[in-house]
C-alpha cells in the first residue's frame, strides 16, 4: 500500500511541469562553478559539491514545494543535515528523531499554507501523496520513508550527474555533439529518443548501478549450483552491463547503440531487475539526467585541472575523484 502512494505520486504530471525551474537552477549552480573557478587561482572546482547543492535545490521544491532561497529551504538543509548519515559530526538517535520530527512539522505548516491551492495540480510529491488521499503526514511510516526517500534519491541521482559530467569530458566528442545539435536547432531525436536521454542511458550503462542484493526465499539450483535458502545473493548488474554478447564493444562509451536497438531488462537494468520491484524513480531519474546533460553541454565548455582515481564512495557506488577538479567557462 506504501508503495503503490509512492508510485502514484512519482510521475510525469508531477516532475515534468518543473523543467524550466530545472533548467533555472542548474544554469544558475553551473554560473556560480564558473565564479568559483575564477577565484580558485586556476586550481579548478569541485563538480561533486556544485551537483550535490544543485541537487538538493531542486529536490526541496519537487518532493516538498519549498523554494531554494526561502527561511523554509534554510530551515530544511539544516535539518537534512542532522539527519545525514554521511555527517561525521554523528548525530545521536535522539537528535536524528528530533530533527525528523522538525521536518514533519515544517511539512505541516507548508501544507496549511498551500490551501488555496488545493484544487490546484499537485505542485510537488508531497501535494501528489495528499491529492491521492494518502495524507502522508498523518502516517509516521509514510512521512518516514518520504523523508528519507527524498535523502537517498538525492545521494543516487548527485551521483548519476556526476558520472553524466563525468563521461562527457571523458568523451568530448559527444558533448560536441549534443552542442552542435542545440546550435543547429536538431534534436538528433529517434524513436522518441533524444541523444541527451542516450548520453543518460549510457552513462547509466557503465556508471552508477553496480549491483542488487536479493535474499533467496527457497532454495535454489542452477546446473550445479545450490542457492540455500536465506542466503543473500548478488546481482552482477555491472558486469552484465559488459555482456560482449548482448553489447558490441562493451568498454566503449556509445550512446548511439540504443539507436540500434532495444534492451530486455534482463540485459539492461539500471533500475532493477524485474518490474515489480523496478526503482520507482527511474522516470524522474531518466529526466532530470537529461536536462542536466543537455544545460551543461549546450551552455558550458570546460577542461580538467586536477584528477585522481575513482572511488567506491559512502552511496555503495563508484564514483570520480575527490581530486577531480574542473574549469568552466560560457559558451560563446
Amino acid at each position: 500500500i506504501t508503495k503503490e502512494a509512492f508510485r502514484k505520486a512519482i510521475v510525469p504530471a508531477v516532475f515534468e511541469p518543473l523543467e524550466s525551474f530545472m533548467r533555472k537552477t542548474f544554469r544558475s549552480e553551473l554560473a556560480r562553478m564558473i565564479e568559483a573557478g575564477i577565484g580558485s587561482n586556476d586550481e579548478g572546482v569541485r563538480p561533486r559539491h556544485h551537483i550535490q547543492r544543485v541537487v538538493f535545490d531542486i529536490w526541496a521544491r519537487l518532493f516538498f514545494g519549498i523554494e531554494p532561497g526561502t527561511p523554509e529551504f534554510a530551515r530544511l538543509r539544516s535539518l537534512y543535515l542532522k539527519i545525514d548519515f554521511r555527517n561525521r559530526a554523528g548525530a545521536s538517535d535522539d537528535e536524528v528523531r528530533a530533527a525528523i520530527a522538525d521536518i514533519e512539522q515544517l511539512l505541516r505548516e507548508r501544507a496549511s499554507g498551500d490551501g488555496a491551492s488545493m484544487n490546484a495540480a499537485p505542485r510537488s510529491i508531497l501535494a501528489a501523496m495528499s491529492a491521492n488521499g494518502r495524507a502522508p503526514l498523518d502516517d509516521p511510516t509514510i512521512s518516514g520513508n518520504l523523508i528519507y526517500l527524498m535523502h537517498f534519491s538525492w545521494g543516487d541521482v548527485s551521483g548519476l550527474l556526476q558520472w553524466i559530467f563525468r563521461m562527457l569530458t571523458e568523451h568530448h566528442e559527444w558533448a560536441e555533439r549534443l552542442r552542435a545539435a542545440s546550435a543547429s536547432s536538431r534534436s538528433e531525436q529517434s524513436d522518441g529518443m533524444s541523444l541527451s536521454s542516450r548520453v543518460v542511458m549510457e552513462t547509466l550503462r557503465l556508471e552508477q548501478m553496480e549491483h542488487l542484493y536479493r535474499v533467496a526465499n527457497q532454495t535454489i539450483t542452477h546446473d550445479d549450483v545450490v542457492i540455500p535458502e536465506g542466503w543473500l545473493v548478488r546481482v552482477c548488474v555491472r558486469e552484465s552491463h559488459r555482456d560482449p554478447t548482448v553489447f558490441e564493444d562493451p568498454e566503449k562509451f556509445d550512446p548511439d547503440r540504443f539507436l540500434a536497438r532495444s534492451y530486455q531488462r534482463r540485459e539492461y537494468a539500471p533500475f532493477g531487475a524485474g518490474l515489480r520491484r523496478a526503482c520507482l524513480g527511474e522516470g524522474l531519474s531518466r529526466h532530470v539526467g537529461r536536462i542536466f546533460a543537455e544545460e551543461l553541454a549546450q551552455g558550458y565548455r570546460w577542461r580538467t585541472v586536477s584528477d585522481g582515481p575513482y572511488e567506491y564512495g559512502v552511496w555503495r557506488h563508484w564514483r570520480p575523484s575527490s581530486d577531480w577538479r574542473v574549469m568552466l567557462t560560457p559558451v560563446g
